[in-house]
């Protein structure tokens, strides 16, 4: 059974050479335990997938400008700069995150120097459900004791522009919400 795919995971392409992370913006508003959810839109380079350090891919035309002609030569790695115009596939079609289907563990994105892109890490955190997907809203306050002991404490200047409280909801984490 396939993963839902988070903020923050680690992803490699078939012609790169380091992994990268992906990146997902919390537009969508729809939260895995903590980072935001992916979607099979989230695939655009640079600013959801950013580059796997150096490119091999013969297709590529930085690669290609530098494969020695007259001798056909070893192919000499350039800087990645993905190239996605498509969208992952396949999503996961009944699950919906901002009306387009959410991004699993299986997913997988072309480039168009013809590298595979595909999550190795899909950053979901096992056992961890929102208290608004359980039915329990607002969330109970945190037990007396370590940071915080149940109380909210007040934090100036954050949101820009006003106020936000932090309560600590399991002793160390504090999570921040505006007031």
């Amino acid at each position: 059974m396939s993963q839902a795919v988070c903020a923050g995971a680690m992803m490699t392409c078939s012609f790169g050479a380091a992994p990268s992370a992906l990146v997902v913006l919390p537009l969508n508003r729809t939260m895995a335990g903590g980072p935001p959810m992916a979607n099979i839109m989230d695939n655009k380079p640079i600013m959801n997938i950013p580059p796997f350090g150096v490119c091999t891919s013969p297709a590529n035309p930085v690669v290609a400008s530098m494969i020695p002609v007259p001798p056909p030569g070893v192919i000499k790695p350039q800087p990645c700069v993905p190239c996605t115009v498509a969208p992952w596939v396949p999503g996961a079609p009944t699950v919906m995150v901002g009306n387009m289907p959410a991004l699993t563990s299986t997913s997988k994105l072309m480039c168009n120097w013809g590298g595979v892109i595909q999550i190795v890490v899909p950053a979901q955190l096992p056992g961890r459900t929102p208290y608004s997907a359980q039915g329990v809203w607002p969330p109970p306050r945190p037990p007396a004791g370590r940071g915080g002991g149940g109380r909210p404490r007040w934090v100036p200047g954050w949101p820009p522009g006003g106020w936000a409280i932090t309560a600590a909801t399991d002793g160390r984490t504090p999570r921040v919400t505006s007031g």
